[in-house]
């Protein structure tokens, strides 16, 4: 049986650091057999100071941007390390698989959701990068929708939330046979309890396969679910979020496990800000903004 801690590492197997003018960065590698379709142009952050977004970020995440300089293309930051070392995601990369944001009520995982979005937005333009969200309560990424990158914002009982999901699967089966397409799309999905109880069988075993092979067409599910409500939750749809970003979580039954019983810093994280996610063995130690 595969146990909590198998599963937050079985494709997050390091983190590597790597140097772009003496500025250490942690991010996911690649896949040795990956190879991209065309060099594309690294992002330059003073190419995009002009944007609306990058003007109303908060001081860190401005910081965080100007201390990398350039950035990959597709990449997103999901959180600042310490020294302002961000922790990023590469959307053409699917070794890390689909992405669970967990911890208590309270413990900043909305806020950390925000913060990748905008990060893909500054990024990235919406012919790269866009992201759909399914959402409990839409009002709070509706002031997201005025960017360019953002498809659609729905209700888990819409039609249109079980539209994105018949067309979003369709998508990953064409792309087993032709190859994912040059978009990436960030399928958020909060809260992964209420959706659950709102789709039939048939949403929730596409759903299934999108969080299970998604990224591999660039697809790239991002489930946000409180951890005390994981109950609602089919164990195989937790289980296939291969990555998962861990907040405070209080109980120590519950932090056992969302990140098993080794040394895990779950129950001593700040609330409402810190989060953490397996690396060897060890455990990283971030912050949202």
């Amino acid at each position: 049986m595969t146990t909590a801690q198998e599963i937050l590492t079985s494709s997050l197997q390091t983190f590597t650091s790597y140097t772009r003018d003496r500025i250490s960065q942690l991010r996911i590698p690649r896949n040795r057999s990956y190879k991209p379709a065309r060099r594309e142009r690294p992002v330059d952050v003073s190419q995009i100071q002009d944007h609306q977004l990058y003007k109303s970020a908060s001081a860190s995440f401005r910081e965080t941007l100007d201390h990398v300089g350039t950035f990959a293309p597709y990449s997103v930051i999901l959180g600042r390390c310490d020294d302002s070392i961000p922790l990023l995601l590469e959307l053409n990369n699917p070794a890390p698989g689909s992405i669970l944001v967990t911890g208590d009520e309270n413990a900043g995982k909305v806020r950390l959701v925000h913060s990748l979005i905008k990060s893909a937005v500054l990024l990235n333009s919406p012919g790269r990068v866009q992201f759909s969200v399914i959402a409990r309560e839409p009002a709070w990424y509706q002031p997201l929708a005025r960017y360019p990158n953002c498809q659609q914002i729905s209700a888990p009982d819409s039609p249109e939330a079980l539209q994105l999901v018949e067309t979003l699967s369709a998508e990953e089966e064409l792309s087993r046979r032709k190859g994912p397409s040059g978009r990436a799309m960030l399928l958020i999905l909060d809260d992964l309890s209420t959706i659950s109880e709102a789709f039939s069988y048939k949403h929730t075993a596409r759903l299934f396969r999108l969080i299970k092979h998604g990224p591999r067409a660039r697809i790239w599910p991002v489930g946000i679910l409180q951890s005390n409500r994981s109950g609602n939750v089919h164990e195989k749809v937790l289980g296939a979020f291969r990555t998962r970003l861990i907040g405070k979580i209080a109980s120590s039954i519950l932090a056992a496990s969302f990140a098993g019983e080794d040394g895990s810093p779950v129950c001593e994280l700040e609330s409402g800000s810190q989060f953490c996610v397996p690396v060897n063995g060890d455990w990283v130690v971030f912050r949202n903004f």
